[in-house]
């Protein structure tokens, strides 16, 4: 079920702070984007403890996935608790994409 749906217009210099989502996932698809200039979709590392086994442990734990440049008609889906921000909008046109949570 689809328990909120809301359009994210961005302007140029406009982003969103770290947040997370209500319900189980949550996703997002970008209507009009420049994936060089709009910002892109970032995510915090939830295993944030894993920097604590020092250098080592950094390389073992680390990922190359931390986020998405938008492009016009992609979507992603991700667990409603995983935090993310979107970064700055460097183009001179809105970023505009759909977002919804879902149970």
């Amino acid at each position: 079920d689809c328990i909120g749906m809301w359009a994210n217009v961005n302007p140029p210099g406009a982003g969103n702070q770290v947040h997370m989502h209500e319900g189980v996932f949550s996703g997002t698809v970008w209507l009009q984007c420049d994936p060089e200039k709009s910002g892109g979709l970032a995510f915090i590392d939830p295993r944030i403890r894993s920097k604590m086994s020092g250098q080592r442990g950094s390389y073992i734990f680390q990922t190359n996935n931390k986020g998405y440049h938008p492009l016009e008609g992609m979507g992603v889906l991700v667990p409603s608790w995983l935090e993310h921000y979107v970064m700055e909008n460097k183009d001179d046109k809105d970023r505009i994409s759909l977002s919804f949570n879902l149970v």
